[in-house]
């Protein structure tokens, strides 16, 4: 896990973009009241490109869906598309432990509810990568 929360660490986001998170009402932001302002995920946070797949995961009715819009550059963000282990496509973005959001809209029908959050840049979170050590017999 800390290996994953490093390599994240050092990720950004390539260009602006809009995912979607469908969550069951266990999740933080199920609980979010009216006025909340800021919503964080302590474990890695999973956001889907497809806008079909997140309401597979969204329970209940109506269905609770998170739409993040991530500015190009942010860090702590990465894009998996394939899991070896597990052979198949994910098409998802995957947020460090910790990753705080602001919420920016609160879209609501009938069949839906959609938090529409950003997340917070925080300082000091960025991992700094240690320099190359040399290599015995390495001439650089």
């Amino acid at each position: 896990i800390r290996e994953l929360d490093q390599a994240l660490s050092q990720a950004a986001a390539p260009r602006d973009m809009r995912i979607v998170r469908g969550v069951g009402r266990a999740d933080p932001a199920a609980k979010l009241g009216r006025r909340s302002k800021v919503m964080r995920y302590d474990q890695f946070a999973s956001f889907s490109l497809e806008s079909l797949t997140p309401t597979k995961f969204a329970e209940g009715a109506p269905r609770l869906l998170i739409e993040a819009k991530v500015p190009k550059g942010y860090t702590g963000v990465a894009y998996v598309n394939r899991v070896p282990d597990l052979d198949h496509l994910e098409h998802e973005f995957i947020f460090r432990p910790g990753t705080r959001f602001r919420i920016v809209d609160r879209i609501e029908d009938a069949h839906e509810v959609r938090i529409v959050v950003e997340p917070i840049a925080e300082p000091g979170r960025r991992a700094r990568i240690a320099p190359r050590r040399a290599r015995r017999g390495d001439r650089s």
